[in-house]
């Protein structure tokens, strides 16, 4: 398992080269907290941010993931 961890503080989504010394799955998990420089928890509405588990494909030795402006990912992939 490969576990990398992305933080977008931009109000832009920013795409991110990823490397690696050897080859994964092309799909993988995603763990990810975002939401806009504004948005906060509150009693009212405490999970307004949060963490979402998404299911990408598209992994390789050499690809690109896009983070989401005011985000942090943790990218969860497996080794081919």
């Amino acid at each position: 398992t490969i576990i990398i961890k992305a933080v977008n503080y931009s109000e832009k989504p920013d795409d991110i080269t990823i490397t690696l010394d050897c080859p994964v799955e092309s799909k993988y998990k995603i763990h990810r907290i975002s939401g806009t420089a504004d948005d906060k928890n509150s009693f009212d509405n405490p999970t307004n941010i949060s963490d979402v588990e998404l299911e990408a494909d598209g992994a390789s030795q050499c690809f690109v993931y896009s983070a989401p402006s005011y985000s942090v990912s943790i990218l969860i992939l497996k080794k081919a």
